[in-house]
């Protein structure tokens, strides 16, 4: 069976400007991430605040909204799945930062548009055609400008997690809309986040592995990362059935290219002109895909 995401031209832009603000979100998460390091909070501490942050998050609004959560049955032991993929996906990329250098384990994360655009097209919905190719090809050589990759030293190790992310992460994308299709977004969003973090807590509880900020600032770089990354992560997967899992990862390649932004403006780091090519490749190449999906 395949899936269609909504195809009304002004929601679909505007499920399009939200993806955008999203990549915000999580480029800001990132580099309040580097920050929270530098004061002492380890990966796996970071995984599990980002995660239960987003599950609290998506609990409050559903709250809000006044949902009913119904008796547990098929629909949410399918979320199992979501949210297993979610936690390896977010163990294997941390693994992958700690084993090779930043941009390299970016880079190869970010094969999964490549992944998605692949299985999309194998599941029937939509075809991997030239356009969706080729700019699927300038975004990723767009990607390797901005994080400046240099391959001297590669750990085989780290390449593996990198890829075992991305496919988890391309998994989630085009799961999520067929798995239990009864639940609304969020309340299948929460499920999948909460079992996501259940399962980093318990292992962190279980090995004392605990790392927290070790300062009032690192404990506001720590708190505004994990606040970051659960809008953002939320706001991914509750636009993700408007805009398809093609149409969602062809737009997060915008998300480095944020994150190269933010920390400019943040902690200063310079970009250089190779950077700022890139940039405009990758959000040109996003851009034109987009509008090219809409003149359908």
């Amino acid at each position: 069976m395949s899936y269609k995401p909504g195809s009304h031209p002004s929601a679909t832009w505007l499920a399009l400007f939200g993806l955008i603000v999203c990549s915000a979100s999580l480029a800001s998460a990132h580099v309040f991430a580097r920050l929270s390091y530098a004061y002492g909070v380890n990966v796996l501490t970071a995984a599990a605040a980002r995660l239960t942050c987003a599950s609290v998050l998506v609990l409050i609004y559903l709250c809000l909204r006044g949902a009913s959560f119904p008796a547990l049955g098929r629909a949410y032991r399918a979320t199992f799945v979501l949210g297993l993929l979610a936690c390896v996906q977010t163990v294997s990329l941390q693994f992958a930062v700690q084993n090779l250098p930043v941009a390299i384990a970016i880079l190869f994360f970010y094969t999964f548009p490549f992944f998605t655009g692949v299985a999309s097209a194998w599941m029937g919905d939509e075809p991997l055609s030239l356009k969706l190719t080729l700019a699927l090809l300038a975004a990723f050589a767009g990607l390797a400008l901005v994080v400046g990759a240099e391959f001297a030293q590669i750990s085989l190790a780290g390449v593996a997690a990198a890829l075992a992310a991305s496919v988890c992460f391309t998994l989630t994308l085009v799961l999520t809309p067929r798995l239990a299709p009864e639940l609304s977004p969020p309340m299948r969003t929460f499920f999948m986040m909460t079992l996501a973090a259940a399962i980093l807590l318990v292992f962190l509880g279980a090995t004392g592995g605990y790392s927290f900020p070790n300062s009032g600032t690192g404990w506001a770089a720590f708190s505004a990362f994990a606040l970051l990354y659960g809008l953002g992560i939320n706001g991914v997967f509750m636009l993700l059935p408007r805009l398809g899992a093609t149409q969602t990862a062809v737009a997060l390649n915008l998300e480095p290219v944020m994150v190269a932004i933010v920390a400019f403006f943040v902690v200063g780091e310079l970009l250089s002109h190779l950077q700022i090519i890139g940039a405009l490749i990758v959000v040109a190449a996003v851009m034109a895909y987009q509008v090219s999906v809409r003149r359908r």
